[in-house]
């Protein structure tokens, strides 16, 4: 479990170094809906989509990577698919680990943890303090049946605790009515 979500941390952080050339300095934010990941977000800038193949110890597992830039801040909404049996088991064990690894694969410091939800979905709001990047990272984790929902900020202060960042947060909605 906890190298999917480590994985997961992993390559939203490198993938910053990947849009480093990208960063608009705009807040023309778009509706950007993934049919395939059922959810829909307001994102600035281009887009970048693309899968991940991951080994956990449950077998093989698609990452689905969607990452944009905005104001030097790298904006990512991903999901992975757990078997049913694991999150039903152990859904705040899965949350758990998206807290530790984030912590573990960033170096950073936790700053705040809060439940929140989405819709009748159980999930977590942390903020990570990068001090040696002068970054924080912002992620809110939905668990919504057996998938796994992470929406990302990951930038400068002041962006990360901005109304537009918030705005971003808050425009993430699931689009099947199953999962509503």
């Amino acid at each position: 479990m906890r190298i999917t979500v480590v994985t997961i941390t992993c390559i939203a952080v490198l993938s910053s170094a990947i849009l480093a050339a990208d960063k608009p300095r705009t807040s023309q934010w778009t509706s950007f809906a993934s049919p395939e990941g059922r959810f829909e977000i307001l994102m600035s800038g281009e887009v970048k989509q693309f899968p991940v193949e991951v080994e956990n110890q449950f077998g093989t597992s698609t990452l689905h990577m969607n990452v944009a830039t905005w104001d030097e801040t790298m904006l990512v909404v991903n999901w992975v698919d757990y078997p049913p049996d694991v999150a039903q088991d152990l859904p705040e064990q899965l949350l758990d680990d998206s807290r530790e690894a984030a912590l573990d694969n960033l170096g950073g410091k936790l700053v705040s943890e809060k439940p929140i939800k989405l819709g009748r979905h159980d999930g977590r709001e942390i903020l990570i303090e990068v001090a040696k990047q002068d970054r924080l990272f912002r992620v809110r984790v939905y668990l919504a049946g057996s998938r796994l929902y992470q929406t990302v900020l990951f930038g400068p202060p002041k962006a990360v605790k901005s109304k537009e960042a918030q705005k971003y947060l808050d425009s993430f909605k699931l689009t099947d009515a199953r999962e509503k």
